[in-house]
């Protein structure tokens, strides 16, 4: 299972360059000033997409300027301040994983554990049959709020949080590893999608080598 759980960086980044004219929120210091305004996070999450079950994918036309502008009026409307649009940009994104990992892939785990091939069946609860761990890599692992908010709701559901790094890989180099893998999967003419994942109607060797 794989898919989008909704803005990520994305919408912290947006506020960060619409209030500060920055790139990110260093460390999280601005989100850590600010308050959460917990009502806009709820508003936010009754969106369509939060909802909708996998596969599904997003991206700029869902969370990027249009909706930055619209996040930062409801924080406005809310009473809050520049750091509080932050604070509670971060919360939104933490709550959109603890949300996507209680509703789809809790129930996905539940399910590998009870199908007709599992020894398991009597288990009920995921985390009785097995150690789960949620692994973060990328560029958000150095907001330290935001890991802050992921460890506090992930360990309040018995789920240990690591970093990618802590695994021997660099956080950031998530994305370069990936691709790397998948130039492998393509050289030697396998396929590198998973259509469970991506919703594809079949598996295919993904791009073309050209020489020369």
């Amino acid at each position: 299972m794989a898919f989008d759980t909704g803005p990520g960086n994305m919408g912290i980044d947006g506020c960060m360059a619409a209030l500060y004219g920055k790139k990110f929120d260093r460390g999280g210091a601005v989100a850590r000033r600010g308050r959460v305004l917990g009502a806009v996070v709820a508003r936010v999450l009754r969106e369509g997409y939060f909802s909708l079950r996998p596969p599904k994918s997003c991206g700029r036309e869902e969370f990027g300027a249009a909706f930055v502008a619209r996040f930062i009026a409801m924080c406005r409307e809310a009473g809050g301040t520049d750091a509080d649009v932050v604070a509670t940009a971060t919360a939104l994104t933490a709550e959109s994983v603890l949300a996507a990992y209680r509703d789809f892939v809790w129930p996905h785990l539940a399910d590998a554990a009870t199908g007709p091939m599992s020894q398991n069946r009597d288990m009920g609860h995921p985390h009785r049959w097995a150690k789960v761990e949620f692994c973060a890599a990328g560029g958000g692992v150095r907001n330290r709020t935001l890991m802050g908010m992921l460890r506090v709701g992930f360990e309040a559901l018995g789920v240990r949080v690591r970093e990618m790094e802590e695994l021997g890989v660099p956080a950031q180099a998530k994305e370069a590893v990936a691709f790397a893998l998948l130039a492998w999967l393509t050289w030697y003419g396998l396929a590198g999608n998973v259509p469970a994942a991506t919703g594809a109607a079949r598996a295919v060797v993904l791009g073309k080598v050209s020489y020369g």
